[in-house]
């Protein structure tokens, strides 16, 4: 007998599984797009904590949530940030499968939004070290941990062409 009832119960989930309408077109392609940057990513250290986008109806925005292990300033948070943008950029930019699904083409740094975490190996931010940095809607907040049980504060702000132009010098 139970094992008939569990013959019946895995017919029905298996037929619901089966029955699961397939994601858009757009959503793959945008987690393609996401996919292939996190690759390149991983070979240079960079974990992934998690990533998205804003994608309701077509592709408006990508998001990719990074961390490393590595005690870092302003200047070194930034240049990571921004080679990450950048890259993040290039690849939807250059996305053939993704280019009719983005909500504007290009896609710039306001449809880019990665945030990159620093950290020791054991998880704890690295005073009195840029703790975390990301972009929103143009800017760029660097945010520090006063200690390891505090909340993360913003300690300077920026436009992400500012901090674009003192990475790359125009």
């Amino acid at each position: 007998m139970n094992k008939i009832i569990l013959l019946i119960l895995c017919v029905l989930v298996s037929s619901c599984v089966l029955m699961r309408d397939p994601e858009p077109e757009y959503i793959q392609a945008a987690y393609a797009t996401i996919g292939k940057h996190i690759r390149q990513q991983k070979q240079l250290g960079y974990s992934v904590d998690g990533n998205g986008g804003s994608m309701t109806t077509d592709v408006t925005e990508l998001m990719i949530s990074y961390e490393i292990n590595k005690a870092v300033d302003i200047s070194e948070a930034r240049q990571r940030l921004v080679m990450l943008v950048e890259s993040l950029l290039e690849i939807a930019n250059n996305d053939s499968r993704l280019r009719p699904y983005m909500h504007c083409y290009p896609f710039t740094n306001k449809n880019a939004h990665i945030s990159l975490s620093f950290n020791d190996k054991a998880n704890l931010c690295l005073y009195p070290n840029v703790a975390c940095v990301f972009n929103v809607n143009g800017m760029v907040y660097y945010s520090v941990a006063f200690d390891n049980t505090s909340p993360l504060e913003t300690e300077f702000e920026e436009p992400y062409e500012e901090a674009r132009r003192k990475v790359f010098g125009y």
